[in-house]
């Protein structure tokens, strides 16, 4: 699943923007943060660096700090939280199920059966961008290629006939070039 969210964040261009947040200490040593935190770039308290652990998307401050410090946090944050893309990747395969492509299952542990093969998890990952992005009759890859897809299909149409296509081709995404390893699939 991780892989296909990677996959997914490629598509829709979401791997990280920096924002900056800032909190008057109050006693209170966790913060939760209200984005899915890619990376903390730093924390500090009145400008000097402190300690701290990151879980869930809470802070928690591992130093002692005085009512009225301040804490400025710099981080990269997701658009889309891990949660909101897996539900719309449970959607994409909902809709492999229904053009006749396979029946899958999400295990716990969010373990897709059957395995997905690469070329399989970026037409997931695809379906699953047409189904977030607004301007979906127009989309530019991670390798630079612009697809555009007819305006008058709606969404429905268009990942039925990316599901047909792939099936008479499953090469269909062997161009691509994912990722930060720029790896050739």
């Amino acid at each position: 699943m991780n892989e296909i969210i990677q996959y997914l964040r490629d598509f829709i261009n979401d791997n990280g923007k920096r924002q900056s947040f800032v909190f008057i200490y109050e006693g209170v040593d966790t913060i939760p943060l209200p984005v899915e935190v890619k990376e903390i770039i730093s924390i500090t308290a009145n400008g000097n660096p402190i300690n701290y652990t990151l879980d869930n998307n809470i802070i928690t401050i591992n130093d002692s700090l005085n009512n009225g410090d301040i804490i400025q946090i710099e981080l990269k944050y997701y658009k889309y939280s891990n949660e909101e893309l897996k539900g719309f990747i449970r959607q994409a395969l909902y809709y492999l199920t229904i053009y006749g492509y396979g029946t899958y299952t999400i295990e716990s542990g969010d373990e897709i059966t059957p395995e997905l093969e690469t070329n399989e998890k970026y037409l997931v990952a695809d379906i699953a961008s047409i189904l977030i992005l607004e301007n979906y009759t127009e989309k530019r890859l991670p390798n630079g290629m612009v697809v555009r897809y007819p305006k008058n299909k709606s969404k429905r149409q268009i990942i039925e006939d990316l599901i047909y296509n792939f099936m008479g081709n499953p090469d269909y995404y062997s161009v691509l070039y994912i990722g930060d390893d720029s790896e050739t699939v």
